[in-house]
């Protein structure tokens, strides 16, 4: 496999280009076949498909916008931009703080404890698995915590608890 941009000879689980520092694409292919009849709405049976990719992408941990190809018997058609299913609510932040963080690196674990003071529900706190990071985000009125955890790109989110204002994760490889 080759950087697009450099024409750098890089490895498929890697990141990003050690060379120029490009983001390597994921690709995933994900067949699947629609029966179509004459008469069926093709807006409803796609925006239904287009829910499930956002779905599975997202557990894939991808950020962002998605380009697609869906391919039929006959030609390809190129969809440029598909807009996430659900979009996180407006808020109107005033005051953006970072938590007080506890992290603990154990040899195939990572335990990472954040203080929340005013949040009270899971609810209110948006951790999202990307690339190379966790990005955790809680809101409480005007105000929002925001922390970002660089961790491996093969790392999972084994466990989350949310009690008395305190955010616990279980990271493991």
């Amino acid at each position: 496999m080759k950087c697009n941009k450099c024409n750098f000879e890089i490895r498929e689980n890697w990141g990003f280009c050690p060379k120029c520092g490009t983001t390597i694409a994921k690709v995933v292919m994900i067949p699947m076949k629609f029966d179509l009849d004459e008469d069926e709405d093709l807006d409803e049976t796609f925006g239904q498909a287009f829910k499930e990719f956002d779905k599975i992408f997202k557990s894939l941990g991808f950020p962002g916008n998605i380009n697609l190809t869906i391919k039929t018997e006959r030609t390809p058609i190129k969809i440029k931009h598909v807009e996430p299913a659900a979009k996180e609510p407006m808020r109107s932040i005033k005051h953006v703080e970072e938590p007080e963080t506890k992290i603990e690196r154990h040899l195939d674990d990572l335990n990472i404890e954040l203080k929340l003071p005013g949040i009270t529900s899971i609810r209110d706190i948006t951790i999202k698995k990307m690339a190379e990071s966790i990005e955790i985000r809680a809101y409480s009125g005007d105000k929002m915590y925001f922390k970002v955890i660089p961790v491996l790109s093969n790392a999972n989110i084994t466990e989350k608890k949310f009690v008395s204002g305190v955010l616990r994760l279980k990271i493991q490889k």
